[in-house]
C-alpha cells in the first residue's frame, strides 16, 4: 500500500489513492468514482491545483466512515 503523509502541522495526515480505498472496501475504483459524483460515499479530499487535482483519502476519516455505516 502506497500512502502519502501529510504534514499539516503536529498532526500527520495519512493519505490513501482510489485504488487503495477501492481495495480496502472491496469494491472497484470506478465505484469510488460514482459515489463522489452522486455526493455519496466516503469523504475525500483534492490535493493539488484545480484540473490537476488528486483524489485522497484521508484514513482517519474513512475509518469513521466505516464504522458509522456499520450495522449489528
Amino acid at each position: 500500500m502506497t500512502m502519502e503523509i501529510a504534514r499539516t502541522g503536529p498532526v500527520e495526515r495519512v493519505l490513501l489513492a482510489p485504488k487503495e480505498v477501492a481495495e480496502m472496501l472491496g469494491v472497484h475504483e470506478h465505484t469510488l468514482y460514482k459515489w463522489r459524483a452522486a455526493g455519496e460515499g466516503p469523504p475525500y479530499v483534492k490535493v493539488g491545483l484545480r484540473e490537476r487535482a488528486r483524489v485522497r483519502y484521508e484514513l482517519r476519516v474513512l475509518h469513521a466512515w466505516i464504522a458509522a455505516a456499520t450495522t449489528r
